[in-house]
């Protein structure tokens, strides 16, 4: 302000007001947006580093540890692409290719931990047998049966526990549900006998979240190994408020006991289908917007959820004034160790907004860490290393390609 002359305080204070918020505007357009007070000593943007590859990547990516990745099948212009394991220090691709002591192979889950792989097998000679073996083991070794499941399941390798389906089966009267899920099983992993045949589930280190969806006919195996639908027998669930409900998240224990009905929010709305957690999963995050506050459910909020058994409400981390300026919700959400949240916006309208973007937990400051050329380009499915050094994300560049954003260490733009 050299040059002018102020003659009072209030005067000095209003023009400084106005000066933040200009700061704020100029941020906003080249991608920096800042949900606490705008300091001069505030930097716009942390530096990353893009590295295209020639990788060719479906989208779904995993981190076994901070140098090797796990990159989901997938097809593109007609070519087949199996699962595989990328060596960042190498840039060497691996297949998944697992075998049972026999020399039989294995069908590969999209799973890892550091580097032990999940893979299943089913009697392909015997249409009858419905069941399922899982098998744990490393590249190049036989691997480990470690359960034999009736129906199947889902594996938490960390925590070394499944949530096995139970058997629902056709009776005269409708319906009845095993009590048993299990065949045989590795006394190394604990084994949950749940009725989640047709639930998404996300197996937590200290609890399992399940999506509940209210069905009037549910499906039921047949005498004759076939799937048919029978009424639902259940009680539906009533909410807090005494409202039935059709869907919602629920957090269980290992006991399958209700701890916490994620959706039953007094303020907060959440996004379905948009679930993420931080590296100890002690919280959940989701896209969300207070209720009320958009009649088309843009979510451009982010909340978080703590899991810790109660019945907590969810609590917004960010707004991203961006999102609703351009009428888009926030997508693809990942969670780095220090709370940063790396997300894409679907339905941004420019390209300069399609990259990946981050909020940063420390400075409470979101910015754009990626950018693509044009419209026909959108930066997809951000996964932050353990770490917390290193993005992956695809990009369609003709075929949708592996890029990796990595961080500068010291350096802002």
């Amino acid at each position: 302000m050299s040059g002018e002359t102020v003659n009072s305080f209030d005067e000095l204070r209003a023009r400084r007001s106005r000066a933040i918020a200009r700061s704020l505007r100029t941020a906003a357009l080249f991608g920096c947006l800042a949900t606490v007070a705008f300091t001069s000593t505030s930097r716009c943007e942390e530096t990353y580093k893009t590295t295209a590859t020639e990788i060719v990547s479906g989208g779904a990516l995993i981190w076994c540890d901070n140098d090797h990745l796990l990159l989901a099948a997938t097809q593109s212009s007609g070519v087949e692409y199996p699962m595989r394991l990328l060596d960042l220090q190498t840039m060497r691709e691996a297949p998944i290719r697992m075998m049972d002591s026999n020399g039989r192979e294995l069908t590969p889950i999209f799973a890892c931990k550091e580097r032990e792989f999940l893979s299943y097998s089913t009697d392909t000679t015997n249409p009858a047998d419905r069941t399922r073996q899982l098998f744990v083991g490393q590249l190049g070794k036989p691997a480990k049966r470690i359960a034999h499941l009736k129906v199947g399941g889902r594996v938490n390798l960390a925590q070394k526990y499944i949530v096995a389906i139970r058997r629902r089966y056709a009776t005269d009267s409708g319906y009845a549900i095993d009590a048993d899920c299990t065949i045989s099983s590795d006394s190394e992993y604990r084994i949950l006998c749940w009725d989640v045949w047709d639930t998404r589930l996300w197996l937590l280190s200290r609890f399992v979240i399940s999506e509940y969806v209210w069905r009037d006919f549910i499906s039921v195996e047949a005498a004759d190994g076939q799937r048919r639908q029978v009424r639902n027998k259940e009680p539906r669930l009533i909410a807090r408020d005494g409202a039935p409900v059709t869907r919602t998240y629920q957090l269980r224990d290992f006991k399958n006991r209700l701890a916490a009905d994620l959706e039953s929010d007094p303020v907060f709305k959440i996004q379905h289908l948009n679930l993420a957690f931080n590296p100890d999963e002690t919280y959940a995050y989701a896209g969300c917007i207070r209720k009320g506050a958009s009649r088309y459910d843009e979510f451009w909020s982010v909340c978080r959820f703590r899991l810790d058994g109660n019945q907590n409400n969810w609590e917004e981390v960010f707004v991203f004034d961006l999102a609703r300026t351009q009428k888009t919700s926030l997508g693809d959400l990942s969670v780095g160790t220090t709370g940063d949240v790396y997300f894409r916006l679907p339905g941004a309208s420019l390209a300069t907004h399609r990259g990946i973007w981050k909020f940063n937990a420390a400075t409470h400051q979101i910015t754009q860490i990626t950018r693509v050329a044009n419209l026909s380009q959108r930066d997809t499915g951000p996964s932050v290393s353990p770490d917390g050094k290193r993005v992956a994300f695809t990009r369609p560049e003709g075929k949708p390609k592996l890029f990796i954003a990595e961080k500068q260490e010291g350096a802002t733009k």
